[in-house]
């Protein structure tokens, strides 16, 4: 079978998004205090992680090797295949893209009158979750081989986790619907948030630290 099948992009979030602390309270308008700066860059730094993409990828691990026996006879080699093995892992992988809002810091917002500048952080993965579907694991081996022990099983299955994550590193069209989702769930956050502090929406500008590019992309694991 071939590596992977990328069955859905389950959701972009927009207008509905997971994030903690966020302080959403009545409309408070800073822009009369002496330096509205900190207040602003707390209230963005609450809301914490803003889980922006999920995906669901199945991969199907396939490992076959053949035993063989190495011998030589007047003076020719030979290589004589003597049996198979095969291991087959269906696993799926849950992974989520979401903006560190913890990291921004006062230099990542200007305030030029009633204009407001937010620069965010660069966008994440995270490899939330794996898991190896146990029952449909099989494995075909010749009657007088050993089967594959659990070190190995264990060791295959790591291996087909990073192939995931190589996966995503290299699949440029993924990689940008991250970034563009994040965009878009990250001014929809925090348009209505810095808008509750007394500024109008047409003066927030919420962009990226730069042109980005995919290369810059952080793919964490556990």
């Amino acid at each position: 079978m071939k590596n992977y099948l990328l069955l859905f992009l389950s959701f972009i979030i927009s207008a509905v998004c997971l994030f903690y602390g966020c302080d959403k309270g009545q409309k408070a308008d800073i822009q009369g205090d002496s330096d509205p700066l900190p207040v602003l860059t707390n209230r963005i730094q609450q809301c914490s992680k803003l889980y922006t993409t999920e995906y669901r990828i199945h991969k199907i691990v396939l490992v076959e090797t053949e035993k063989k026996i190495e011998s030589n006879f007047l003076g020719m080699g030979f290589n004589l295949p003597v049996g198979e093995r095969k291991l087959i892992i269906p696993m799926e992988a849950t992974l989520k893209g979401y903006i560190d809002f913890s990291n921004l810091k006062d230099d990542d917002i200007t305030i030029d009158g009633d204009q407001v500048f937010v620069t965010l952080p660069d966008p994440e993965v995270e490899l939330t979750s794996t898991r190896i579907d146990h029952d449909g694991t099989k494995q075909y081996v010749s009657w007088y081989l050993s089967n594959f022990n659990t070190a190995e099983q264990t060791a295959h299955a790591a291996k087909g986790r990073r192939d995931i994550i190589n996966k995503l590193k290299n699949d440029k069209k993924q990689k940008q619907r991250i970034v563009e989702s994040a965009r878009e769930s990250a001014a929809n956050l925090l348009i209505p948030l810095i808008s509750q502090m007394g500024f109008e929406e047409q003066n927030i500008t919420i962009k990226f630290q730069r042109e980005f590019s995919f290369d810059h992309l952080t793919i964490l694991t556990d």
